[in-house]
């Protein structure tokens, strides 16, 4: 696995924009390299907010049969929201997993709609 420090630089330079403040930078890109210590894979990384970029969504497949390994992401304080969606039908057997790093921009929802 490569070193914190490397995969903060790619991220960093990957990631920068001049809409977006070094501080802001350095806190996600050290967020995705949490994701990736809890052994998730990052497939795709894109930024969201317009004009200010507000944060990440970070896009990863799982095994169905891994899914209950990603349940300690949550521990990530920058993680504020999670979406899965089954690919394969009628039965799935991967989950596409996308997780928003940043600031919440959507209100949280209490109960169901």
């Amino acid at each position: 696995m490569e070193t914190t420090s490397k995969i903060e630089d790619f991220l960093m330079s990957n990631l920068s924009d001049n809409r977006m403040d070094k501080a802001m930078l350095k806190k996600l890109s050290s967020a995705v390299d949490k994701l990736r210590k809890h052994d998730v894979v990052v497939e795709r990384i894109w930024r969201y907010g317009q004009p200010a970029i507000d944060g990440i969504v970070v896009s990863s497949r799982v095994r169905v049969k891994d899914f209950g390994r990603l349940s300690n992401i949550f521990d990530i304080p920058e993680l504020w929201k999670a979406e899965v969606f089954p690919i394969g039908l009628p039965y799935p057997e991967i989950l596409q997993v996308n997780m928003r790093i940043g600031e919440q921009i959507e209100p949280p929802r209490h109960g169901f709609l």
